[in-house]
């Protein structure tokens, strides 16, 4: 988590700077950044950090697709609704993830865990949103984005342990999948002739080719920290990365500081330190012991 923290939030600085040199393609440099996950994978399987195992295609590729999802109809929404809105739809994903593990997964939560989710949404709303007018392609743009985001969270864990793959492994098959469904996409999506008409600052690119590397490690990073917390401990370290990113933008970056923003990454933060005293402190299950015949 501490690893996905800090290159997560030196991901979003680095963007910063490339964004002001002009190239502010998002699905494009996604397609990217998979793109330099995957061959940084290929370095580590020549190393011998993991075996390489492979499936059949139909099974990497919902959670492939769930991802494309994820990047595409967040943008979608991003373009068609007021950022307040946008970030309130994204926000939902906290209270989607434990309905939808509860409903196809059987997982419980505590009350406890569950009251903690309350100023860690609460706050973020706070925080980030002001304007809430909704409009009906930027709502329905939301609503997919908010199931292919949690969906990709719940898979990156129960696909691990249903195809018996590692972390390493599984993101060894998604990287490759999901960059080529997105190089298909992004045509479409995007002025790809106007991003290649265009000259850029070196320190530009230099900022993009940091953002990929970087991006090899917080792709492989959110997969060790589902893997071994959940999708919704996940969940909650992203809306930490935000008020972070928030914060600093205040102060690094000269961004607008209002009370009001101050205030929700207070009680953001607040709600994430109690779900994480909840989660240190719970009972740990007791390892199953398989019976003698």
């Amino acid at each position: 988590m501490a690893a996905n923290f800090s290159v997560s939030v030196s991901v979003v600085w680095l963007n910063k700077f490339v964004y002001m040199g002009g190239f502010r393609y998002n699905m494009t440099m996604t397609a990217l950044h998979f793109f330099v996950t995957y061959l940084g994978l290929e370095i580590c399987a020549l190393i011998g950090f993991f075996e390489r195992k492979f499936v059949p295609l139909t099974k990497v590729l919902p959670i492939s697709l769930a991802f494309c999802g994820f990047v595409v109809f967040n943008n979608l929404s991003l373009e068609h609704n007021l950022v307040g809105v946008y970030q309130l739809w994204k926000v939902m994903t906290t209270p989607m993830i434990p309905v939808l593990q509860l409903v196809f997964y059987k997982v419980k939560f505590s009350m406890k865990e569950l009251l903690a989710l309350v100023p860690v949404c609460v706050g973020v709303i706070t925080a980030t949103s002001s304007d809430l007018q909704s409009n009906f392609l930027g709502t329905i743009f939301a609503l997919l984005g908010l199931m292919s985001t949690s969906l990709y969270q719940i898979w990156v864990k129960t696909e691990q342990k249903d195809l018996n793959l590692s972390a390493w492994q599984l993101l060894y098959l998604q990287a490759p999948t999901s960059c080529a469904i997105l190089v298909c996409l992004t045509p479409l999506l995007e002025d790809v002739r106007g991003m290649l008409s265009k000259e850029y600052p070196k320190e530009t690119l230099l900022a993009l080719a940091g953002t990929a590397v970087l991006a090899f490690l917080v792709n492989l990073s959110i997969f060790f920290v589902i893997r071994y917390s959940s999708p919704l401990s996940y969940n909650v370290l992203g809306h930490t990365k935000l008020v972070v990113i928030l914060l600093s933008g205040f102060f690094l970056f000269g961004e607008e500081a209002s009370d009001r923003k101050i205030f929700g990454a207070c009680l953001t933060l607040t709600g994430v330190f109690c779900y994480t005293y909840i989660q240190l402190t719970k009972p740990k299950s007791a390892p199953e012991i398989k019976k003698k015949n």
